[in-house]
């Protein structure tokens, strides 16, 4: 049977969804941009999650909108006017990681059963956001079940006009050796920093291949156009599988230096796609668009 409780803590209240039968679990923070801060599944901790102190930081498993990853200097162009957003990637004057990663979603609905735990969380954006001047209202539903969990992301444009976007999700994946864990992906194409250097109008495009690698010591800030939409990582005591809904599905991938996880974001558009348009959609008036990953996990001992 899955349980879920509300908490209210000193500084975040906070959502967790349990089997009680397979010690599985995961909590959702909503002060922190109703982000998945811990997914622990039948006793096997998945997700590095971060503390809230490091959350500014590492912008661990936050949900990325209206634009994931970077956009170069903040500014971009649509339907002929200049836009300004903040830049907040200290050091290389980008803007990251979207607008809704510290905003206070509030809890919308509950649904637990035998089969599985549901709950659907919502933010709602009065459109005065610098750069971004739109309104909006993002709803988020996570559901823990006995294969893993999904995740899916429904934005509605509640405004008089048609705004640009793209939907990421940024996950850390926990590895008690990451040395010697697997990546397994096939890709369109590959869009590398040239000389690692954070510029993202000198991202480098490759041609796609088929990948399967132990991660060792590699280097990874890399995103990529994925051919089947979906993308296998292993760690010593579980794998899973990660596949997203997007027409064009991204994913990016990144190691930080503690090198104890690795981020995999499925993402819905490219880096700095509000300027290249790799991936950008737009949303009309009174329109919705629903993304949603599935998170398929096998423990060691399945």
């Amino acid at each position: 049977m899955f349980n879920i409780t509300k908490t209210k803590g000193n500084n975040v209240d906070y959502i967790t969804i349990k089997d009680v039968a397979t010690s599985s679990y995961a909590r959702i923070f909503l002060q922190e941009g109703g982000r998945l801060e811990t997914l622990v599944f039948k006793d096997t901790q998945i997700l590095s999650g971060y503390a809230s102190k490091e959350y500014p930081i590492y912008y661990a498993s936050s949900i990325l909108f209206p634009f994931a990853n970077r956009i170069k200097n903040g500014v971009y162009m649509f339907n002929g006017k200049k836009y300004q957003l903040d830049c907040n990637e200290v050091g290389a004057n980008n803007a990251i990681h979207g607008l809704v990663y510290d905003k206070k979603f509030q809890l919308v609905s509950v649904c637990s059963s035998r089969q599985s735990g549901k709950i659907e969380i919502q933010y709602r954006s009065d459109g005065n956001s610098k750069g971004f001047p739109f309104r909006y209202c993002l709803a988020v539903v996570y559901e823990l079940h006995s294969k893993g969990i999904n995740i899916s992301v429904k934005v509605t444009n509640e405004d008089t006009v048609t705004f640009p976007f793209t939907i990421g999700w940024h996950p850390y994946f926990h590895s008690k050796d990451l040395y010697n864990s697997m990546l397994c992906f096939s890709a369109n194409e590959n869009y590398s920093f040239k000389n690692n250097n954070k510029n993202v109008e000198a991202m480098v495009k490759k041609p796609g291949s088929n990948n399967s690698f132990l991660i060792k010591n590699l280097s990874l800030d890399d995103c990529y156009l994925l051919r089947n939409k979906g993308l296998n990582f292993q760690a010593p005591n579980y794998r899973l599988n990660l596949s997203g809904s997007a027409r064009k599905s991204f994913v990016q991938l990144y190691i930080p230096n503690k090198r104890q996880c690795i981020a995999i974001e499925p993402m819905t558009g490219a880096v700095n796609s509000f300027n290249n348009t790799i991936g950008l959609q737009t949303l009309n008036a009174g329109k919705s668009y629903v993304e949603s990953w599935e998170i398929a996990i096998e423990t060691k001992n399945n």
